[in-house]
């Protein structure tokens, strides 16, 4: 039985608009005009929500400010529905449900329930033989201690802190750019090698598939 475990934000669903336009209605709340384009960019090169924004021009103590705010809303229900399935994703859960694999999704929220109202309206929720919920800021121990126990063939993620919990865990990692962290970032910032790193989901998928044949 081969199990899969994926993490969420960036690597199946694109959460780039919801990140971008909360923090750009934050930032015109308080009389500044954020370039949206720059602010990602500077996410997926490891910049934290408040430093993208500084970054931009405005003071270090109203980007701290704004940054806790902007926490504060990230995962309410009304920014959760900007994000979207990334293409491609859906069948290539569906492929490897089919073929029996058992997924666990390992996602860091700090809104449990929200969670689970949005993976039922993105249709996502049905694949996943079990959810686990881990706090953002003990991400990185928390994925590793339920992949210690579940013992996945591996785990698919998007960020450093990913592959820091399946370093942790001794696990095999795949890393996708296709959500918060560049290639860039990832060649500098993990120990992966660039087989490792895959354009997208389905790449990634279909590397465990052929290994698994």
């Amino acid at each position: 039985m081969t199990v899969i475990a994926l993490d969420l934000d960036g690597t199946l669903v694109d959460c780039r608009a919801r990140q971008s336009l909360l923090a750009s209605s934050l930032c015109r709340a308080a009389g500044f005009e954020l370039n949206i384009e720059m602010f990602w960019s500077a996410k997926r090169a490891g910049a934290t929500t408040a430093s993208a924004i500084c970054m931009q021009g405005m003071d270090t103590h109203s980007a701290t400010k704004l940054s806790k705010l902007w926490v504060e809303q990230v995962e309410s229900d009304a920014w959760l529905r900007h994000d979207r399935v990334f293409p491609g994703v859906m069948h290539a859960l569906q492929v490897v449900h089919e073929i029996g694999f058992h997924l666990h999704l390992v996602t860091a929220r700090a809104n449990e329930l929200a969670l689970t109202r949005q993976l039922h309206w993105l249709s996502l929720a049905a694949f996943f033989d079990h959810v686990k919920v881990v706090h953002p800021q003990q991400a990185s121990q928390e994925k590793a201690n339920y992949l210690r126990k579940v013992k996945p063939d591996v785990f698919i993620g998007d960020s450093e802190s990913d592959a820091t919990a399946a370093d942790l865990a001794e696990l095999r990692f795949l890393a996708v750019t296709s959500g918060q962290r560049s290639k860039e970032f990832l060649q500098t910032h993990t120990n992966l090698c660039d087989l490792d790193i895959k354009s997208n989901l389905q790449e990634a998928i279909q590397e465990v598939i052929h290994e698994n044949r």
